[in-house]
């Protein structure tokens, strides 16, 4: 099969439903068509672009055009190779980890994936969801939104009562440090203004600087220094 995505363009440029689209002439989507040439960088940066869509890269179907694994998942062509003895473990455990997850997701996750704040604070207000409820690796809702979402998503978060220090059970990660680690400048100002302690340190003795110094993010090291 010819590789299902010639001249592709950057991962940067793309947006999320881009990403997702399914190309005419192959039957695949890019995140297919990462996973059937076990192309495993553009798989973990899907991980990070399409958090907040998981369940559509999970159960989003191949077209019947394609020449190979027609009306299949990304997961399904995954568990195929791996029956082969072609498949790549690692990223089978990572799908399994992906479906898992799912099931955890509440509305107010879910949120997320349409940036929807009104939507939220209409969750938060007529369903009684707990703001700070937990997700599958323990993210909060705030957690889960400060990985890519609009500055205005993460603030209504936050003043419907998302506590911006909370942390995780098991490590200890703030939301500080998760916004650190996925180098996001908008929410890391808007979480320092809302009260966000930086000098919080995760199980393994890290702070929100280690993260973004260790990566090479700049601005957002130079933010967390002059709060």
């Amino acid at each position: 099969m010819a590789n299902c995505w010639k001249n592709e363009p950057s991962l940067k440029s793309l947006s999320r439903k881009a990403f997702l689209h399914v190309d005419s002439r192959s039957g695949f989507n890019r995140l297919q068509a990462a996973v059937f040439h076990d192309d495993s960088d553009t798989v973990w940066k899907a991980q990070c672009y399409l958090e907040n869509h998981v369940q559509h890269m999970i159960f989003q179907k191949t077209g019947n055009q394609a020449n190979v694994f027609p009306g299949k998942t990304a997961l399904e062509i995954l568990f195929a190779l791996q029956e082969k003895g072609e498949g790549n473990f690692e990223k089978e455990k990572k799908y399994k980890e992906y479906v898992e997850k799912i099931d955890t997701l509440n509305e107010l996750h879910l949120c997320r994936g349409s940036d929807d704040a009104e939507k939220a604070v209409e969750i938060f207000l007529n369903d009684g969801v707990e703001i700070d409820i937990p997700a599958k690796s323990n993210r909060t809702p705030l957690m889960w939104a400060n990985t890519s979402s609009s500055g205005k998503f993460i603030k209504t978060l936050i003043d419907i009562g998302a506590d911006v220090n909370a942390q995780r059970p098991d490590d200890n990660v703030t939301p500080l440090i998760v916004v650190a680690h996925f180098n996001n400048y908008g929410a890391t100002n808007i979480l320092l203004n809302h009260g966000a302690q930086v000098n919080i340190e995760d199980n393994f003795g890290e702070q929100p600087l280690h993260d973004g110094a260790k990566e090479g993010f700049f601005n957002v090291s130079k933010r967390l220094i002059d709060s």
